[in-house]
Parts: C-alpha cells; structure tokens; sequence
C-alpha cells in the first residue's frame, strides 16, 4: 500500500498526518510472503469499545513472518470520542463519519477526513470495518454486507462470510458508510457489529479477534480453524425510526424471535400517551434495538430481520 515501506516480515507503526485534520493511527502487517491485502478498521464511533480492544490485543499478538500477504490496521479512527466517550459523532462538526462517504476535500472536519480515508482502498483486496453497538444500542453478533455488491465481488464476500463466527450476515443498502463506499469502489466489504451499552467483555473481543482470525483465513493470510456454523443470512430487514420526542420501550431483545403481529415496543410522550406501536411485519429475529429511555425524532429503535 502506498504509505507503507515494503519489508517482508515486517511491522509498520505511524500515523496518517491529513491537513488541519487529527492524525489516524495505523498499523501495517507485511507477511513474509506476497498474497491478499485485508483493511482493518475500527473505532469510527466514539463510543464502541469492543473493536478497539480488540485490535490492540491482535496487533500484539500476530507474527508477519508467518503471514502470506499483508493486514494494515486502522486501531481508533475517532480517538477524541472514544476517549470522551461520545455517541456517534466527530466533535469538530458533530457528524457522522459512517454516513460522510465520500466525504469532500473542502467540506466540514468530518467530510474531509471521509475523502482522506477513502484512499485506503488502493492496495486493499478487502475490508473489515469493527463497530459494537453504541453507547444506546444492544444488539447479537452479526455483520452487515452489501446487498447489491460491485460487479465481481459477490463471490469474494459470499466466501468470506461462510468462514465467519457472527450468528447473522446482514444485507444493506447503506452507500455512505466507511465500508459500503468502498464497495462502490470496487473493494469488498463487510462491517462486523459485537458488543453495545458502552461497554466491552472478554467474550466480545475474543470473538472480534476470532473475526478478524476467520477473515484473514478466508484471503490465506494465516490459517485459522474453520467454522461450522456460518451465519445465517438476512435478505430482508426493518429498521424501525422515531416519528417524535419520547420515552421509548422495548418489548423484545436481541437474538430474541419475533412473530408477525407482535408488539415490539412503544413510543409515548412525556405525559403518557402513545405516539406509536410497533409491530413485526413478518417472522423473524431481534437484530438490535435502542435500550435508552428517551428518544429522539428519527432515532434508531430496532431492526430485525427476515432469515
């Protein structure tokens, strides 16, 4: 990849200097021998700690004198929120990166970093991004793809997510996100969600750190022990949005089935009345739902899904 030296069997650590912009940390694994090139990603949310531990521990724990091809390692995109703990946004300009692609090379803080990331692309054979559920969500491991993916790249993601440990594989139609941009791009691309509450578990890095295990398995970097459970793919999903302010109630949890008809939760206002029920449109699974009490206008609820 372009900002990286080329030494087999080495480890660069840098950061990415962009101008009046905060410098990104990255870490690049050259194997011993030539193969695949895998972009790892992680901490683009403020509040989501379970990708960023877990890259830190991986980034000790991987030897590239026995990997065949290359892993470059971007361990905490938005380092002022995680550190302030911030849901969602980058402070400068209180935006959010997975929804600033591609970003504008004259546009707000958080747009231009969207612009200088994309160059990351170049030299990549696939990409990972990590996020965890945020500071208000609770959701089961699962990983997002893209629906529609480039021309070419079906295949490649298809066999990628059979190699994965994450109870579910997502189809999206997001096309503004770190990794979804870059399937317009031409670079395959899945985002692997574990964890939420602003919290992080052993069990949850662990299982990032299997992900990212399986992953560089799948591209022959480095074997790993394969999986017999792939996750069970989703073609259809309802994310649910609230039409107000309100006090907001979930009736289901994560992982949990869900008939059609069901309540899934309510929407009130301060003074008790009910905005709206939800209800399930067809059999399926909790994906993830907002554990906070208060809500905003178009707020995230829940998503669940079709298997």
């Amino acid at each position: 990849m372009k900002y990286f030296e080329k030494n087999k069997g080495s480890i660069t650590t840098t950061s990415l200097k962009y101008p009046e912009l905060d410098p990104v940390d990255a870490v690049f694994f050259q194997g011993q021998e030539d193969g695949k090139t895998l972009l790892v990603s992680t901490g683009v949310h403020g509040g989501e700690y379970v990708g960023p531990q877990a890259v830190r521990e991986i980034i000790q724990e991987l030897d590239p004198k026995k990997m065949k091809g290359n892993v470059l390692f971007l361990p905490l995109i938005n380092r002022y929120g995680f550190y302030h703990g911030l849901k969602r946004i980058f402070p400068h300009d209180k935006k959010n990166l997975n929804n600033a692609f591609p970003g504008h090379e004259d546009g707000s803080y958080t747009e231009r970093l969207a612009h200088n990331l994309a160059d990351l692309y170049q030299g990549a054979d696939f990409f990972i991004d990590l996020h965890g559920g945020d500071i208000n969500e609770s959701m089961t491991p699962l990983c997002f793809y893209p629906k529609n993916p480039s021309q070419g790249n079906e295949e490649i993601i298809a066999h990628v997510i059979g190699y994965l440990t994450t109870g579910y594989a997502v189809a999206s139609q997001a096309k503004d996100g770190f990794y979804s941009y870059a399937n317009l791009c031409g670079l395959p691309s899945l985002l692997l969600e574990r964890g939420g509450g602003g919290r992080w578990s052993r069990e949850e890095v662990d299982g990032v750190k299997k992900n990212i295990r399986e992953v560089m398995d799948a591209l022959e970097i480095l074997p790993y022990e394969k999986t017999i459970h792939p996750p069970t793919r989703i073609q259809e999903a309802v994310y649910e949005v609230s039409p107000a302010h309100g006090f907001w109630y979930a009736y289901v949890r994560p992982g949990e089935f869900i008939r059609e008809g069901q309540t899934l939760g309510r929407v009130e206002t301060m003074g008790g009345h009910l905005v709206k029920n939800f209800k399930a449109k067809f059999d399926g699974v909790c994906l993830y739902h907002t554990h906070a009490l208060g809500v905003h206008t178009d707020d995230a609820l829940i998503a669940y899904g079709r298997p």
